[in-house]
């Protein structure tokens, strides 16, 4: 994903009792997909309502959309 690209995280978060989220975020040069020591996929994402990096474990689902300017 290239810097600066914006989108829409879902998933479960366990500050809010595992209810299902949704978050506006954005892709920097801090993001990455990685494992904690148990092997649980984790995605490091800047979190552009909260203003600050999050952790989404386990399940997520995000939507990008790419919108092309000077295209007819």
């Amino acid at each position: 994903m290239k810097v600066g690209t914006k989108f829409r995280i879902g998933y479960r978060a366990k500050k809010y009792n595992n209810e299902f989220i949704w978050r506006q975020g954005m892709w920097t040069e801090d993001c990455k997909i990685w494992s904690d020591k148990k092997g649980n996929p984790i995605f490091t994402y800047y979190d552009l309502e909260r203003e600050g990096y999050r952790n989404a474990t386990n399940d997520w689902v995000f939507t990008s959309s790419i919108v092309k300017q000077g295209v007819n």
